[in-house]
C-alpha cells in the first residue's frame, strides 16, 4: 500500500513484521526453514552446477582435443600461469575460467599433467612460450 508519508510506510512495515502474519525472523526460524528446504536447495544447486558444466563443455567443443572422445572430460588450462580459479567450482564457471582451458579425457589429462610436471622439474619449462611448451609436452605423450 503506497504511503505519502515515509514514516507511515515505515510504521506499517514494522507492524507487519511484528504481526502474526509477518512474524519476526529469528535464527531458530531460519534454521527450521533450512531443515525443511535443505533437500530442495541441494537438488536445485546440483542441477544449476550441472547445467553450467554442460554449457562450458559445449562451448569448448565437447570432446577431447587429442583423441576426440566425449567421455570423462576434464578441463586443462592451456597456460597454467593464467589460472585464477578452479574450473570445477561454481565461481570458476561463472567467471569464465573455462575459456582459458581445453578439454582432455581423463587419461590424456593425466598423461599431460605428468609430462608437464616432468618437464617443469627440468626448470626450463616456464621460460618457454605457450606454443613451445605445448609442443614439448605433446612430444612427451
Amino acid at each position: 500500500m503506497p504511503y505519502k508519508n515515509r514514516q507511515d510506510a515505515l510504521d506499517y512495515a514494522k507492524a507487519y513484521r511484528e504481526s502474526e502474519r509477518g512474524g519476526k525472523i529469528t535464527k531458530a526460524g531460519k534454521d527450521a526453514w533450512y531443515q525443511q528446504e535443505k533437500e530442495r536447495i541441494k537438488l536445485k544447486e546440483r542441477d544449476r552446477r550441472r547445467l553450467m558444466r554442460e554449457n562450458a563443455l559445449e562451448e569448448l567443443g565437447g570432446k577431447c582435443v587429442i583423441c576426440g572422445t566425449t567421455e570423462n572430460l576434464e578441463f586443462n588450462h592451456i597456460d597454467p600461469s593464467t589460472k585464477e580459479r578452479e574450473v570445477s567450482t561454481k565461481c570458476g564457471l561463472r567467471h569464465k575460467e573455462h575459456l582459458k582451458c581445453e578439454l582432455l579425457c581423463k587419461e590424456h589429462h593425466r598423461l599431460w599433467s605428468n609430462a608437464e610436471a616432468r618437464l617443469a622439474r627440468q626448470h626450463w619449462l616456464t621460460s618457454l612460450s605457450v606454443e613451445e611448451r605445448r609442443k614439448r609436452i605433446s612430444d612427451c605423450l
